[in-house]
């Protein structure tokens, strides 16, 4: 970070930053995320403010936040270059699932993720057992089968 912000580059930045937030184990992104945002808006990257945004409604969502989470998302499928839009498409194919979760509809939740993880492995998922079992103990852990 202090070599990019030494050389006032705003995609390098921007990168750094985004590098950043997926170093992250805990907490929001919110912090790195609306850095990226300013930058991004300031210079004209419009791939960073779908970034940022993408950021953004995981920060929302980990403050459950619903509201946010849906505007952030919205804005990152407008700033999406082409490059980026299937992955983003893909990661907020999810947001069904993880607003029923935070609802606590856990019906609704396991439909809504097998709906998705349907959609996936019929694109080629390379990881769809990993996504399934990520679903599967986040569910679990919602009915309390898991201790906290």
């Amino acid at each position: 970070m202090r070599i990019a912000r030494a050389l006032g580059e705003p995609e390098l930045l921007c990168w750094a930053l985004n590098i950043q937030i997926f170093a992250l184990r805990q907490g929001s992104p919110r912090e790195p995320a609306e850095e990226i945002l300013r930058i991004a808006e300031a210079a004209g990257l419009g791939e960073y403010r779908a970034v940022a945004h993408y950021s953004l409604y995981r920060a929302a969502l980990c403050e459950s936040d619903l509201r946010a989470a849906a505007e952030h998302a919205a804005l990152a499928l407008e700033d999406a270059t082409d490059g980026q839009l299937q992955q983003i498409l893909d990661a907020l194919g999810l947001f069904s699932f993880e607003a029923a979760m935070l609802r606590g509809d856990l019906p609704a939740a396991r439909r809504a993720f097998e709906e998705r993880l349907t959609r996936l492995a019929q694109r080629g998922l390379a990881d769809a057992a990993g996504v399934l079992l990520l679903g599967e103990v986040s569910l679990a852990w919602a009915k309390g089968i898991f201790p906290d």
